[in-house]
């Protein structure tokens, strides 16, 4: 996306269409994300470490975010891909003044191998390569091209400095005060915040949006190719909690220390294969329950048969489309929302509802049954059910709120309520006596209760059940 983004660019630079848009914004933060969330991850590999620092706390100033974004993404990617192993890529910002006007300096530093003085001469040429091929890395030889050209229309300028065996520094320097543009440059929009940029035309949530929210469901992202990973985590995470995972092994361990609503998973990753992984879940009680997407860029025929055999509930061929896999997501979670709305305020018993798969079957037949045995005894709670259950307090939690969408002590409720519907019509007890049969020990309370759950009185339940009847 951003190749081809730099593609229309250039273009633009070649017929001298460029135009400039500048807003109103805090540039530290603004460049300050881009490098955490763009480039902090992409490190790891390698053990690059990325050092930010900045002059000041704040520096407000209007730049085009959308030139910005560009020029710092082709600095930093090359300070990556030139350097060594256990190097260090340096970004900072200060501001200074230049005649008495206001400006941002930016450098990117690394510790690579240097430029020579014959090669730093031809840098700035459109479709210049350099010498990507010795570092096994991928040019186009149109980024520093681009970038001076972008940085020129800020009415700024680009330096670099080089020494051979020990690094290079890119400098850029752009005015940030308002009088430095013309009136149609200037956004007249609303100022840009700049946490909410992401980059990449992906917007993010804001800050309190990327807190854990407790009442969003929780994906797990599960991909070994950690520029896509972030890419779904910032799209997803806007809707969702968002724990991620590199291959497999990880992620079996995420969920079993984790309550999770959905898997995303890749289908090529090294330790475990996605649909290994689909396998697994499918074969643990504890998880069998949870909707699984694949990822993949395989020959469709094949992994997509192997994915559905392994029992995944939906598959996105690589490369996809971002919209197609949050529909997805929206579309699983959404459909199974439904069922657990239509499973509670049903007055039957309707298991088959929420059965994915065989052992999910197993699990909710045992459990309605061991309810069922316990129908009239009060005390029959979450302990006793526990220890019935042979599971855990926390993996039974897991399981009984991922098949039914409520904690046990709600379904428990629910069971008992729907056991009561089917002695209220049997006539051969009074709802008094019906409200002690399935373990209230006030009948008051159990009509209140019955009314919440089915919005409405077992009295009015008989009456409507009665006229369906006849």
């Amino acid at each position: 996306m951003r190749l081809l983004q730099q593609i229309l660019e250039f273009r633009k630079a070649e017929s001298s269409n460029l135009k400039l848009k500048v807003s109103k914004v805090d540039v530290v933060s603004f460049v300050r994300k881009i490098c955490d969330e763009n480039f902090s991850p992409l490190v790891v590999d390698r053990n690059i470490r990325m050092i930010f620092s900045s002059g000041d706390e704040v520096l407000e100033g209007y730049v085009d975010t959308d030139k910005l974004d560009k020029i710092l993404y082709n600095l930093i990617s090359n300070a990556y891909k030139y350097n060594r192993p256990d190097g260090k890529v340096f970004v900072s910002v200060s501001s200074e003044k230049i005649d008495d006007r206001g400006y941002v300096s930016i450098s990117v530093k690394d510790t690579g191998y240097g430029i020579s003085a014959e090669r730093q001469k031809n840098l700035f040429q459109r479709f210049y390569e350099g010498d990507y091929r010795k570092f096994n890395t991928k040019g186009t030889g149109i980024g520093l091209s681009l970038t001076r050209d972008l940085v020129k229309l800020h009415n700024g300028t680009i330096e670099v400095a080089s020494v051979e065996g020990e690094g290079t520094i890119f400098s850029v320097k752009i005015p940030i005060d308002r009088d430095a543009y013309g009136a149609d440059q200037i956004d007249s929009g609303l100022p840009v915040d700049s946490s909410d940029y992401i980059g990449t035309d992906n917007k993010g949530g804001d800050e309190i949006s990327r807190e854990w929210k407790a009442d969003s469901c929780t994906l797990l992202l599960v991909e070994d190719n950690e520029e896509l990973l972030m890419v779904m985590k910032n799209i997803l995470e806007s809707q969702y909690n968002i724990l991620v995972a590199r291959n497999g092994v990880e992620a079996l361990d995420i969920l079993k220390n984790n309550e999770v609503d959905l898997v995303i998973t890749d289908y090529m990753m090294p330790e475990m294969m996605g649909d290994e992984l689909c396998r697994i879940i499918r074969s643990d009680i504890a998880l069998s329950h949870l909707p699984v997407i694949m990822l993949s860029a395989m020959p469709e025929k094949q992994s997509k048969l192997d994915s559905y055999e392994a029992g995944v509930d939906a598959y996105v061929s690589k490369p996809f489309e971002v919209k197609l896999l949050v529909a997805q997501v929206n579309g699983l979670i959404s459909n199974r929302k439904g069922l657990y709305s239509k499973f509670r305020s049903g007055q039957q018993m309707e298991p088959d509802l929420l059965i994915n798969t065989d052992l999910d079957k197993q699990f909710v037949d045992k459990a309605i049954r061991l309810i069922e045995e316990h129908i009239s005894d009060s005390e029959f709670g979450i302990d006793a059910f526990n220890q019935a259950m042979n599971m855990s307090n926390s993996t039974l939690y897991r399981k009984i709120k991922g098949v039914t969408g409520m904690s046990p002590k709600e379904f428990i409720r629910n069971v008992r309520f729907k056991y009561a519907c089917r002695l209220l019509l049997e006539e051969t007890a009074s709802v008094a006596e019906v409200a002690y049969m399935v373990g209230f020990t006030d009948a008051k309370y159990f009509s209140i209760s019955f009314k919440k759950e089915f919005g409405m009185t077992p009295t009015q339940y008989i009456a409507q059940n009665k006229k369906k009847l006849k």
